[in-house]
């Protein structure tokens, strides 16, 4: 065997060769390792929660918008006409049922009138028809036109009289209590539409009686002048 050299095992191993093996860098490499496992076991539990609120989050949207669906539903529902129900009137709209017992009627002494020879080509002329409610609720009379500009119509009832109407629409509504009555007032202007011979206008009456839900009222005169 060769002999060693004075700095043989010496010299390669210094004076700690014999030492105790070190365990503090293993300590710290387990410490760590646990660290690292602590880590994604908390990071893993942070996924978990954030999984659960978005479930919970998730929960609750879908229930709020039940909830608005059953709302909307329950809405629909009340504010849908009972086409059953048993009652004649719906207060809402004021309309009547053509057999209800308490529909507003409306009549006319006469629908037709026939003024005759017109005096001269400039005067205007006058006719009154006298409306009246036989039934038993308000009759509402609106949309009252007039077949020529050169022809007016206004409704005088208890002492008030409605604007003049002509061909023009408009958006008057008047009513007319049951059992009572107004007068209808017409006015021709030939200067406005100057004719010969047999002059014809009418009037154009809309109500809520529901066997008369238009009325129309008809004026003939003679111009032979």
């Amino acid at each position: 065997m060769p002999k060693l050299s004075e700095s043989g095992v010496r010299a390669k191993y210094p004076d700690d060769w014999r030492r105790e093996p070190d365990l503090s860098a293993k300590s710290e490499e387990d410490s760590s390792s646990i660290e690292s496992k602590e880590f994604v076991t908390d990071k893993r539990k942070m996924s978990y929660h954030k999984h659960e609120e978005r479930k919970d989050n998730t929960g609750w949207i879908v229930g709020g918008v039940c909830a608005l669906i059953v709302i909307g539903f329950i809405l629909l529902i009340a504010l849908v006409p009972n086409n059953n129900d048993s009652s004649d009137t719906t207060a809402e709209q004021n309309t009547y049922r053509g057999d209800s017992a308490l529909a507003p009627i409306a009549t006319f002494d006469t629908t037709r009138i026939a003024y005759g020879a017109l005096k001269n080509k400039t005067d205007p002329i006058e006719v009154k028809y006298t409306l009246t409610n036989v039934g038993q609720s308000g009759l509402k009379i609106f949309g009252i036109t007039t077949s020529c500009h050169c022809t007016t119509a206004r409704v005088v009832y208890n002492g008030d009289t409605s604007p003049e109407f002509n061909m023009s629409p408009n958006n008057w509504e008047g009513e007319i209590a049951a059992e009572d009555r107004a007068a209808i007032v017409v006015d021709y202007d030939p200067k406005k539409m100057i004719n010969s011979g047999t002059i014809e206008r009418a009037i154009y009456i809309k109500t809520n009686d529901p066997r008369k839900p238009e009325i129309v009222l008809n004026l003939t005169a003679e111009n032979n002048l």
